[in-house]
């Protein structure tokens, strides 16, 4: 058990020394972050909750808070999961690590988790300033808090997703602009501004958790049925999703297509 608690500790520290070389893409993220908050607040983004829950417009901007939150966890973890595997098969590192005594996946869901909790800390520590900016209650800004957390499940099923590319990028080595391509889909066609979605897009890691964060805003009725079909997503996309990595690496560690990098 201690070698896992070692190699946890390394990763912690390795991402931190990342976080502090890349400040760009934090910075970058922050930025995001900060004008879909304002953009919800004086557009009619929220319009949507207002007619159909018969909210106020400050609860509408709340709801849109929750549900932009959890994508962005999920998103988080889609893109870094996928990232890490390109840029460490880029350098040589991949290679290296598939020789350890954990498995690659393993190494990568600890980066990954990282992470998304170091994004997550940065932007409540942000939700908090333009929340007493907007003059939000207390309870408010504690209680979108406590609805984010059902969000942190879908970081499962985006991993697995993560690990779908990361597939490819071992396959094919570059794989464009496909992961930014799909965020920015998932940003405007799944139920982040809408209350319901078409149900196809049920099975998006997040969706269901965006309707459960939104519920426990709400004091509204949680359907256990809700809570089974959102749990068995993630873990079945995470399935699917190693099972296809780990086809991946054997394909390629048998071609010998890593010295292609």
């Amino acid at each position: 058990m201690k070698k896992y608690f070692n190699i946890i500790e390394y990763e912690v520290l390795m991402r931190i020394r990342e976080q502090a070389q890349y400040k760009v893409e934090l910075l970058s993220e922050t930025i995001m972050f900060i004008f879909i908050y304002l953009a919800t607040i004086i557009s009619n983004w929220g319009n949507n909750f207002i007619t159909e829950l018969g909210v106020t417009h400050d609860t509408s901007v709340k709801l849109v808070f929750i549900g932009y939150t959890i994508w962005q966890i999920g998103i988080i973890a889609l893109g870094y999961s996928s990232s890490f595997v390109k840029n460490e098969a880029a350098r040589g590192i991949l290679e290296i690590k598939q020789q350890s005594i954990f498995s690659y996946q393993f190494l990568l869901f600890i980066r990954m988790c990282i992470s998304v909790f170091t994004s997550i800390l940065v932007f409540l520590c942000i939700s908090f300033v333009l929340s007493m900016i907007d003059k939000w209650r207390l309870t408010d800004f504690i209680k979108c808090c406590k609805s984010i957390f059902p969000g942190l499940i879908s970081i499962i099923g985006m991993f697995g997703i993560g690990l779908i590319f990361g597939a490819l990028t071992l396959h094919e080595k570059s794989i464009g602009q496909s992961v930014l391509i799909l965020q920015t889909v998932l940003l405007f066609f799944s139920n982040i501004f809408t209350v319901s979605t078409a149900k196809v897009m049920k099975f998006i890691p997040y969706i269901i958790g965006i309707d459960i964060g939104r519920k426990l805003f709400l004091d509204n009725h949680i359907l256990k049925r809700d809570i089974f079909s959102y749990i068995g997503i993630n873990v079945a996309w995470f399935i699917f999703g190693n099972l296809i990595f780990r086809k991946a690496q054997k394909l390629e560690s048998k071609i010998g297509m890593f010295d292609n990098y």
